[in-house]
């Protein structure tokens, strides 16, 4: 007995089963993908903020807050109020996973992976730029099915202190 449409279920279903699991990895690269330009968004963001933070308080930038007197203490690496000026900004993401360097001059440079940051200038002074630097690994959802790891984003300012 071979009835209309009857043996055709078998196959749809053998051909949904080969076609799902790449569909379905197909999405969640996808998603990745648009994870990660929403992270890169975030850390250019909080990259800009930073460097803004350091060019409005000008030579205060480095300074005890409030100020005690005069322009405070030395911090040279922006460790005291820029990064966390910048770390404000950071929203959503896994706070172990990210790095920020700052610094100060003319040709300055920080490593890609902000490990460290070299000076060409003392600090914050009027007509020097000012550079942040946000490191991020991002791992993402389809790392356990690729084995790949994580992925490093990096986003960078750099804005001229005017005062």
């Amino acid at each position: 007995m071979n009835r209309k449409g009857g043996g055709g279920q078998g196959q749809a279903l053998a051909e949904f089963a080969l076609v799902f699991p790449v569909f379905l990895l197909l999405a969640l690269i996808l998603v990745d993908f648009a994870r990660g330009i929403f992270i890169y968004s975030v850390i250019s963001d909080a990259s800009r903020e930073g460097a803004r933070y350091a060019i409005v308080h000008g030579t205060l930038a480095t300074s005890d807050n409030p100020p005690a007197s005069g322009p405070g203490t030395a911090d040279p690496d922006g460790s005291s109020n820029v990064i966390p000026a910048a770390e404000q900004f950071m929203f959503g993401l896994d706070k172990s996973a990210l790095k920020i360097a700052v610094c100060w001059g003319f040709g300055c440079s920080i490593a890609a992976d902000c490990s460290g940051a070299t000076n060409t200038a003392l600090g914050p002074v009027p007509d020097v730029p000012v550079t942040v630097r946000s490191c991020y690994r991002f791992l993402p959802i389809t790392s356990s099915f690729i084995r790949q790891g994580t992925i490093p984003l990096a986003a960078q300012a750099t804005l001229t202190i005017t005062h």
